[in-house]
């Protein structure tokens, strides 16, 4: 349980900012909610690696490959560095829109961030979706339906 909530905690707090930006604009207090689910993130990776893979990188590697194998056929733990690019990214992330001041950065660097929202959401929708089993299956469902429903709405507007 120690492991599942922050990640639901950070998968929340990324629906939270997406519907904002779906909308064309930030909703209350993104920043703040984005910085929460960034540090979710964190915790949950450090509580999987307490509690599942005695701190060992080559356990996580493994198992993740294992996963992987289950569900996709391919033997590769590619997936758990895409983890670490993930909260490498979601920080990036932070960091930009905290030196800029700005939820979306204007110019050159709209499509960078872009790329990046696209990568955090490949990873939640795996995560939460394809990998996901049960109550987690459903909420990550529930949550692209409902940003796929609010990002229709505002490109009616």
């Amino acid at each position: 349980m120690a492991v599942v909530l922050p990640i639901w905690l950070c998968v929340a707090a990324w629906a939270y900012v997406m519907a904002g930006r779906c909308r064309g604009r930030d909703l209350p207090g993104a920043f703040p909610v984005w910085i929460i689910g960034g540090v979710a993130y964190v915790v949950h990776v450090l509580a999987a690696f307490a509690t599942h893979y005695q701190w060992s990188h080559d356990i996580a590697l493994a198992e993740t490959a294992r996963q992987t194998r289950e569900l996709t056929g391919f033997d590769t733990g590619v997936g758990l560095w895409l983890n670490y690019l993930f909260g490498l990214a979601w920080g990036v992330e932070a960091l930009r829109w905290f030196a800029t001041g700005e939820a979306v950065p204007r110019g050159r660097w709209k499509w960078p961030q872009r790329v990046v929202l696209v990568f955090l959401a490949f990873m939640v929708f795996n995560g939460a979706v394809v990998f996901g089993q049960g109550a987690v299956r459903g909420f990550g469902i529930v949550v692209f339906l409902m940003l796929g429903v609010v990002w229709l709405g505002g490109r009616a507007r």
